[in-house]
This record gives structure tokens, C-alpha cells and sequence, in this order.
């Protein structure tokens, strides 16, 4: 099924530049990959391979550019444009999805670093992260422990309708990486959820400029 999926996909594509992708399999069996491990890390078979190989078939579909893409690491647009074939008209949105699974990917790796940061307490917030680290300890959110860490974030993630924002500005709090002005709105909202209306974009400022100048900022 996997092998016809292939030889039958790509309906709405124009036929491709054959010589580069059997060029392109080649190079890469000479590096010592079997068929099969290609046709894995690609999601077909490897007999599936071997028909692209031998030019079997004229055309491929969405899955086949975007696995073809993540595996030479480069987008599905430039893909296509090495295969001379037109992008399908999901490539933006198969291309954001992956940078997204890419941006929570390394979001997941700084909370691991975090986390081991504050088991050592060498974490260096900004004076305006430390202050909004005291105000919400004043309203019972304690962010140096894990389960006030996830509850503060399933909150704003909420509240901002997105979680890898909602990410982004809990590691900013807690001093992982710089708090700049564009994070103001989204730190406004998440605070305001939180002890109320008073925090708005225009209280955070002003917090700001009462704060000493920190050198570290953007």
C-alpha cells in the first residue's frame, strides 16, 4: 500500500527534475545507507526508494517533498525548487508546522537547563524579572517550585492562547532569557490574569523605568 501510495501521489504537481532525485539517492547509498534506512527516515519503504531511484515515478506528494526536505534540512519551497516542481499550496503551513515542532523542541530543552539552573541557583533575572517574581509570590505563585511553575503556565497559556508564548514568557520571569519590550503586552496579560487588572502594558512600563537599567537587556 505504502510502495502504490507512492507511485500515485502527487495529483496536483508537475513532473519533477527525475535525474536530481535518483543523483540524490545515489550520493546518499554511497555513504553506506541502505535503501531501507533511507526509505525510513523518510517514511516509505525502501522499495519505494528504489522506484525513485529508477525514475518509476513522476511525481510525489506533500508528505514525500516535506520528508525529502527535513531530511536534506532545508525548507519544502527549496525542495521543490531543486526537484523543479511547483510547491503544493500547503507547503507554508507543512513549513510553519515544522518550525513550531522545532521552536517547542528547544523551548523543552531550555526548561530542562532551567530546571537544573534553579536546582543550582545560578539563574541571573533582570531587576524587572525579579520584581515580577515578588509580586506574584505576594499573590501565593511561588515560582520556585515545579508545581507553581505548571499551574502559572497552564493559566497564561490559556489566557494568551498560546502555548509556546506562554512558555516563553515563564522562562523570561524566571530569568532565562531577557525580558524586551515586545514581551511587555503578553507579560501584562499574563500578570493581569493573575493579580489583576491593574498590570497592563502601560504598568509594566512604568515599572520599568523604575527599575535600575539593567545591562543585559536588549
Amino acid at each position: 500500500m505504502q510502495i502504490f501510495d507512492t507511485v500515485r501521489c502527487g495529483l496536483n504537481h508537475t513532473s519533477m527534475n527525475q535525474d536530481r532525485l535518483t543523483e540524490w539517492i545515489e550520493s546518499e547509498k554511497k555513504k553506506g545507507l541502505s535503501y531501507n534506512k533511507i526509505g525510513r527516515a523518510l517514511g516509505v519503504t525502501g522499495q519505494a526508494v528504489i522506484l525513485w531511484r529508477d525514475q518509476k515515478t513522476k511525481k510525489l506528494d506533500t508528505q514525500y517533498l516535506a520528508a525529502i526536505a527535513k531530511y536534506r534540512g532545508e525548507t519544502i519551497e527549496s525542495t521543490c525548487e531543486w526537484l523543479e516542481v511547483e510547491p503544493p499550496q500547503d507547503a507554508g503551513q507543512a513549513g510553519r508546522i515544522e518550525q513550531l515542532e522545532q521552536e517547542v523542541a528547544k523551548l523543552k530543552e531550555a526548561f530542562g537547563e532551567l530546571s537544573e539552573k534553579l536546582a543550582m541557583g545560578v539563574l541571573n533575572p533582570s531587576p524587572l524579572a525579579i520584581l515580577l517574581q515578588d509580586a506574584l509570590y505576594q499573590g501565593h505563585v511561588d515560582l520556585r517550585r515545579r508545581e507553581d511553575q505548571e499551574q502559572f503556565l497552564k493559566l497564561i497559556s490559556g489566557v494568551l492562547q498560546d502555548n509556546l508564548l506562554a512558555r516563553q514568557i515563564l522562562l523570561k520571569i524566571l530569568g532565562a532569557s531577557p525580558i524586551t519590550r515586545r514581551d511587555y503586552p503578553a507579560l501584562a496579560e499574563s500578570m493581569a490574569a493573575i493579580l489583576g487588572q491593574k498590570w497592563t502594558v502601560f504598568h509594566v512600563m512604568n515599572l520599568v523605568d523604575t527599575q535600575p537599567k539593567d545591562p543585559n537587556a536588549p
